[in-house]
């Protein structure tokens, strides 16, 4: 803890006083102040929301999913700002329109109520991953 700026240390919750002076594994502190301040850095995730932005579905239906997915995962990991609605409308926009426009459609009307009633980000990842299997399942195969 010595390493750690007044500002940091201030930040961290104190430990009990009646229980007496407490040492705190690095992992502890390290919790802590993840919590507090997020993870990563600005630049590089500002880098990957821009990167799942300009993503394109096209054929790749499962691969376009998992890299939202983790990409996501990444975002709200590290504290960065991008909201479910931002992460939604921006998910649904490169999906293709043929195959997947009733959840598209689903997302784009859900847009206009409110943050509650918005519908969860791995719920439409299911649907997209739903629609696609039903699709690849019922292809008639090439002779």
């Amino acid at each position: 803890m010595s390493r750690l700026s007044a500002s940091a240390c201030s930040q961290l919750p104190i430990s009990n006083p009646l229980a007496g002076p407490q040492r705190r594994t690095a992992h502890e502190v390290f919790g802590h102040l993840h919590c507090l301040f997020g993870g990563g850095d600005y630049t590089s995730s500002s880098a990957l929301k821009t990167q799942l932005c300009n993503l394109r579905c096209g054929t790749h239906v499962v691969e376009y999913v998992t890299q939202w997915r983790a990409g996501v995962a990444q975002l709200n990991h590290s504290g960065y700002p991008f909201t479910l609605r931002e992460s939604l409308e921006a998910f649904v926009d490169h999906l293709p329109d043929m195959d997947h426009k009733p959840t598209k459609d689903l997302v784009y009307q859900s847009l206009n109520r409110s943050d509650l009633e918005l519908p969860s980000f791995e719920s439409i990842l299911e649907c997209v991953i739903t629609t696609d299997t039903h699709i690849y399942c019922n292809r008639p195969y090439a002779a």
